[in-house]
């Protein structure tokens, strides 16, 4: 593997005045851009796990190389899109979508009304044995129960595709002050019971432009696909304003640990930024 010796030994459409404009994102900002770069940071980690390349696509080989080449391109050309609209013409890798779906996804609330297609979406779910759960694929059967003690008692966990969303019942006719300390008690006791420690309270999102957590993941993705190694003292200058030396250990502990942390899961801020464009 290639190593980087010096910021001069990087790709020439790297910019980080390109970047200034990360500095005004808000949630719904930043799970845009992160959301475009989540497939690629995907792919080029699983081909740098299995020592693959974009030839690995053996189904619809060129086209799938055709859309990574083409999603490349637009983001190193324009790393920060303002406009939602612009990034349109970014194709899924993995369905006939958009950009991670991520105008759908933004519509979907961490509170909000369970719905009748929540419920059959569920079902479907299930039925596949996507959770592998026997009790969950057979609970739809019990809906027809004749005898209202044959059904089960345990709360409705909906859990498509990793989530973790408890159906409620809410009774309009309590005042707000009671409903907010019933949910708030109901909220405590279900995250200790179900979900562990509850994420921190954080805007960290408005820190991230500082630490440089998009050029370091374009320039991740970058390192990935050509089989590159950067260096931590490279990375640290070429990602950190010139009045911000993030330094070798804190790209370690801090920058780049917030970027991969994201790429992993960008759940809690889709919510957040789902809670932000409602308000």
């Amino acid at each position: 593997m290639i190593k980087i010796n010096n910021t001069t030994d990087l790709p020439e459409w790297f910019d980080l005045e390109k970047y200034k404009k990360a500095e005004n994102l808000d949630a719904a900002g930043w799970f845009i851009q992160l959301s475009l770069r989540k497939e690629l940071y995907d792919l080029y980690e699983m081909f740098e796990k299995e020592g693959q390349d974009e030839s690995s696509f053996f189904i619809g080989g060129e086209i799938l190389r055709g859309i990574v080449r083409q999603n490349l391109e637009r983001l190193r050309s324009q790393p920060i899109h303002t406009d939602p609209i612009n990034t349109d013409s970014y194709e899924s890798l993995y369905a006939s979508g958009r950009a991670s779906g991520y105008k759908e996804d933004l519509s979907i609330k961490p509170v909000r009304e369970l719905s009748f297609q929540d419920l059959t979406a569920q079902r479907l779910w299930d039925e596949s044995k996507g959770n592998g759960k026997a009790c969950q694929q057979n609970r739809w059967g019990i809906l027809t129960a004749a005898e209202l003690s044959d059904c089960p008692t345990e709360p409705i966990l909906v859990g498509i595709l990793g989530q973790n969303q408890f159906a409620t019942l809410v009774d309009m006719n309590a005042s707000d002050a009671v409903l907010k300390h019933a949910f708030a008690a109901w909220l405590k006791e279900t995250r200790k019971n179900e979900l562990g420690t509850p994420p921190k309270e954080s805007s960290l999102y408005k820190y991230w432009a500082g630490y440089g957590v998009l050029p370091y993941l374009d320039l991740r993705i970058w390192a990935m696909e050509k089989r590159l190694h950067i260096p931590g003292r490279v990375m640290s200058r070429a990602i950190c304003s010139p009045n911000h030396d993030c330094g070798v250990e804190n790209l370690r502990k801090t920058n780049a640990r917030i970027a991969i942390s994201l790429m992993r899961d960008l759940s809690e801020l889709q919510a957040l930024a789902a809670v932000e464009s409602a308000t």
